[in-house]
Formats: C-alpha cells, sequence, structure tokens
C-alpha cells in the first residue's frame, strides 16, 4: 500500500514545546489538587491516590490548550 509509505518526522523543537506545554498542563492539575487538598483539609496521601484523576486532568487541560492553539493558528492564516 503505497499510502503507508510516507514517514512523517516531527522535529526536535517541536517535541520539546509539546512537553514543555504538557508539563505545565500537569503542574496546574497538580496544583489543582493541593488547593483542594488544603480547602477540603483532606490527608495528604491523596496526592497520590488521586494520581489517575490528576492525569485526566491534564489530559483535558492539554486539550482545551490544543483547540484554543488551533484556533489562533486558523485566525493567524485567515488574517494574511
Amino acid at each position: 500500500m503505497q499510502f503507508f509509505k510516507n514517514d512523517t518526522l516531527i522535529p526536535a523543537r517541536v517535541k520539546r514545546r509539546e512537553a514543555a506545554i504538557l508539563l505545565v498542563c500537569f503542574v496546574l492539575a497538580v496544583i489543582l489538587n493541593i488547593t483542594g487538598i488544603v480547602i477540603y483539609d483532606t490527608s495528604w496521601k491523596e496526592l497520590f491516590t488521586q494520581l489517575p484523576v490528576v492525569m485526566a486532568i491534564t489530559g483535558v487541560v492539554y486539550l482545551i490548550t490544543a483547540i484554543v492553539r488551533l484556533l489562533v493558528a486558523l485566525i493567524g492564516k485567515l488574517r494574511k
């Protein structure tokens, strides 16, 4: 099948940028978790036991940022 023979290369610069954005999303989710622990005065072990929820929040925040970045890019292309 000719369609699958083309390789797509992602430059290292793009990989680093996406990793940095994902890290910021993860840190934001952890900060939200810590805020919830402090506000509701729960056990600090929830910092680890709620890690799957933190990962899910990270994914949602990353998806939202991806949508916003896509919209900004599309608006930028339309302006040109």
